[in-house]
């Protein structure tokens, strides 16, 4: 699957395409946490933490969640999906 079929893809598909913990680890992302910590707090082992980060940072399922679930958040404070996207 290519990066633009993720982009189509709606939350509860693509949540569907994730492990737990690869959904746990955007929403700390989103909560605030810096990877390595939103690695750890996802409940990955800590050792490989910096090497896991990269990974799922660079994953295009996980990218396309966070999207997702971040125009959600937009939507539902009534912003306009033009006024964050790239190059509006």
């Amino acid at each position: 699957m290519t990066n633009t079929d993720y982009q189509k893809k709606t939350r509860k598909e693509l949540e569907q395409l994730l492990t737990q913990k690869q959904c746990r680890f955007a929403q700390e992302l989103d909560k605030g946490c810096d990877a390595v910590e939103a690695v750890i707090r996802a409940g990955y082992k800590r050792k490989y933490a910096q090497k896991t980060a990269s990974e799922l940072l660079n994953d295009e399922k996980v990218s396309a969640y966070r999207r997702v679930c971040a125009r959600e958040e937009y939507a539902a404070l009534g912003i306009n999906d033009k006024r964050w996207q790239k190059g509006s």
